[in-house]
């Protein structure tokens, strides 16, 4: 198994919730379905 490609998977998936939580009153996500709430 390939440790490094799932880390790289991992990091960018909680890139992107960061940026998501960080930012709510930016705008919309680019990714809205991630804010199902």
């Amino acid at each position: 198994m390939q440790f490094k490609d799932t880390f790289v998977v991992v990091l960018t998936l909680l890139g992107a919730a960061a940026l998501g939580v960080a930012l709510p009153s930016v705008g919309e996500p680019p990714f809205p379905e991630i804010r199902s709430g």
